[in-house]
């Protein structure tokens, strides 16, 4: 048996940062999955919103998501853009944008689900949802790969979007969705150490059911935010 000595002294200050928020490639593994989308998303709401003299931008939104996409469409024949932002995960503000862009519209223009409730609209929509991903292939915002081109993956991921506020219009309310769709940051941040620790705790015969168990996790965990600390649901308690 080998023993690791291990001292608090060796865990700096810098590294402690670096694992919390990991702002940027290279810096280890984080203490939280996703945190490249809490990044995105900061710099996206200042853009469009948070900062009153960028305010031009929220009246030209939609040109910019445009230039957005066809940048990233051709990103491969341009400067990539993790050599743009020399590695930092706010860099990804650029393939996220067009989907903001698309919830600003959608609240623009007070959309419903029950403008596609017709047949001809469903059949489409869910054979692209079901379609579209096998032939364009694997899509990690992530990683920055979108298949064989982004402009496919991201009107595939616009049109499944709207097929999913559909879905869940036609879902009867209740608590436990209603609470899941709060916590959506909360599953982002936290499905992957529950995970791993399901994957030391629990054996691998019943490893198809540790992604449902996640989900009932972050449920309880999302009612403790709600309940005692609602920032992290980005929500301020009144």
């Amino acid at each position: 048996m080998v023993w690791v000595q291990f001292s608090i002294s060796s865990i700096t200050f810098p590294d402690i940062i670096r694992n919390v928020f990991q702002y940027r490639y290279g810096l280890g593994e984080s203490l939280f999955n996703g945190i490249w989308f809490l990044w995105a998303l900061l710099a996206l709401r200042f853009l469009f919103g948070d900062i009153k003299l960028l305010k031009g931008l929220r009246r030209h939104y939609l040109l910019i998501a445009l230039a957005a996409a066809i940048y990233m469409t051709f990103e491969y024949r341009l400067i990539s853009i993790d050599t743009l932002f020399r590695g930092y995960y706010i860099g990804r503000l650029i393939p996220c944008l067009p989907f903001f862009c698309f919830g600003l519209y959608l609240k623009d223009t007070k959309w419903t689900p029950q403008l596609i409730a017709n047949i001809k609209y469903i059949i489409p929509l869910t054979f692209s949802f079901m379609v579209m991903p096998v032939v364009n292939g694997r899509c990690d915002i992530y990683s920055n790969i979108y298949g064989y081109s982004y402009f496919i993956a991201m009107t595939n991921a616009l049109l499944t979007t709207l097929l999913l506020f559909w879905t869940t219009f036609k879902i009867p309310a209740n608590k436990f969705i209603e609470t899941i769709s709060k916590g959506t940051l909360v599953i982002l941040g936290m499905h992957m150490p529950l995970l791993r620790v399901l994957d030391k705790l629990l054996p691998q015969r019943i490893s198809f059911f540790f992604p449902f168990i996640v989900i009932v996790l972050c449920y309880y965990i999302t009612l403790f935010c709600e309940r005692y600390c609602p920032i992290l649901l980005g929500k301020i308690k009144h």
